[in-house]
């Protein structure tokens, strides 16, 4: 589990090992394989670091309440489809939005969400 402080002084927890907080609709998996190729295609272009998947987040305060959950998810609106992922690359939070419109080529949208993340010890599990 990785972990980082905010500039707001949040703690966010990184962990696929979480259960999904949210009700919206999980991303399916040949959407995320489609947006990790994607993906790995316009990192490879620029020379980064090429990533291995997608990630859950929670922003928890101190006394341990969960502020925001960043969590892959779907949903469609007549005949489009949007997809989001996350993932902190460096010290950013950044959104993935995979966008599939009618008759037309799936589009990726990146976005940071959270800049100057430091990294932070996780906290104690109780027992």
């Amino acid at each position: 589990m990785r972990c980082w402080r905010t500039p707001k002084g949040e703690l966010l927890i990184e962990s696929a090992d979480l259960p999904r907080i949210s009700n919206r609709d999980p991303m399916p998996h040949s959407e995320e394989r489609l947006m990790l190729k994607e993906l790995k295609a316009r990192i490879h272009e620029t020379g980064h670091e090429l990533i291995d998947g997608f990630c859950r987040y929670y922003s928890v305060d101190d006394a341990g309440v969960v502020k925001n959950s960043y969590e892959e998810y779907s949903y469609s609106s007549e005949d489009d489809l949007f997809s989001y992922s996350y993932r902190v690359i460096l010290d950013r939070l950044y959104q993935f939005r995979m966008i599939h419109t009618y008759k037309c080529k799936p589009e990726l949208k990146i976005a940071v969400l959270i800049t100057d993340l430091q990294p932070a010890t996780a906290p104690p599990t109780k027992p």
